[in-house]
């Protein structure tokens, strides 16, 4: 179950919103298929074990991270594959926190002549599907806070430059996650300086929906993000933002939803349920610094996806990666812990979680 567990974590950062899966096929003693769930829509961990394992795994032992699921969703189900393998006993971590699924594969297993056992390793692979149970649970998405940086924490010269501190590389990993998310948000002063259209480039997938935390409705009628938009653009606005401006953006094709305000623009926390309300599951914020400062200061960050870039500015020559938190104790921080640490071209992407 450890190798499991050590597998599933591969799968940290790519899977999203689906939980992370590492399995194992045992036979005699042996190893004799590996796999984790590596990407959405792609095979399950269960699935490139026993591929892997081939032959070997009838009689064998399935050792799984998580409950096989029982369901058809964007793969067949796993319980099915496992039954027509000849696997004659299926280890399991932790059980499947979706009440629709929770249980269902024992008795499916067992009624197939497969024995089971349960709660191995409980807890380290409960860890592994904390995001998963929470966008179940929660009522709000899931938030990954997206940046790119240089070695000494800046995201942009002090005249706004910042094409490109990453490589293409690293950008081509930034589409990658666009695709696995169901929205993309920035602030308004994002689209007035870069007139990003927000879609996916470079990879195949569908591109996310457009959102603008835009308090005062500043977003030009004509900008990409609206013109260029797959999915009609949301715009998030104070309540008593000019009503003329909002007709124009909806006659343009943008959902403008007026939100409670605040001292720094829009209520992140009702952004968020809203978003949850329209289906939204996973949301990847790839504002400025104080728009990544409002939502790590609303405590609404799951997921840290940094890519930092070997370079260099200086003290006094850059904007910092995240600007609202005013600090004076170490004590004081927001503690992360890394999950998935590796090198893409000359670039290092870092994925974590806040603690």
């Amino acid at each position: 179950m450890g190798e499991c567990i050590r597998l599933a974590r591969q799968g940290v950062g790519f899977v999203e919103p689906n939980p992370c899966v590492g399995a194992v096929v045992v036979q005699e003693g042996g190893i004799v298929g590996r796999g984790f769930h590596s990407s959405l829509g792609g095979p399950h961990a269960e699935v490139v074990a026993l591929l892997e394992a081939g032959e070997a795994s009838f009689g064998a032992d399935l050792y799984v991270s998580l409950e096989p699921c029982s369901t058809t969703g964007r793969t067949p189900p796993c319980t099915q594959a496992i039954m027509d393998s000849g696997i004659k006993k299926v280890v399991i971590g932790a059980l499947d926190p979706n009440p629709k699924h929770a249980g269902r594969a024992i008795p499916l297993l067992e009624s197939a002549g497969i024995g089971v056992v349960t709660g191995v390793l409980a807890e380290d692979s409960q860890r592994l599907i904390e995001n998963f149970a929470l966008g179940l649970q929660s009522t709000r998405p899931i938030v990954v806070a997206k940046w790119a940086s240089t070695l000494d924490g800046k995201i942009a010269t002090r005249t706004g430059d910042s094409r490109w501190i990453t490589n293409k590389p690293a950008r081509i990993a930034v589409h990658e996650e666009r695709a696995r998310c169901d929205a993309i948000l920035v602030g308004v002063s994002t689209v007035l300086a870069d007139n990003p259209a927000l879609t996916v480039r470079h990879v195949e997938g569908a591109s996310p929906r457009p959102v603008i935390l835009d308090s005062t409705l500043r977003t030009p009628e004509d900008a990409l993000v609206v013109t260029a938009a797959q999915q009609a653009p949301l715009i998030y606005c104070r309540n008593d933002a000019e009503a003329e401006r909002a007709k124009r953006l909806e006659a343009h094709g943008a959902v403008v939803v007026p939100c409670p305000p605040q001292e720094t623009g829009v209520d992140v926390h009702a952004v968020l349920t809203d978003l949850k309300s329209r289906g939204i599951g996973r949301v990847l914020i790839e504002g400025g610094p104080r728009v990544l400062g409002s939502f790590f200061a609303a405590k609404s960050v799951d997921l840290i996806l940094a890519f930092v870039a070997p370079k260099i500015l200086g003290d006094g020559s850059g904007m910092a990666a995240i600007v609202g938190r005013d600090v004076e104790l170490i004590a004081d921080t927001i503690d992360c812990e890394w999950l998935h640490v590796d090198q893409i071209g000359p670039d290092i992407r870092l994925i974590g979680r806040c603690l």
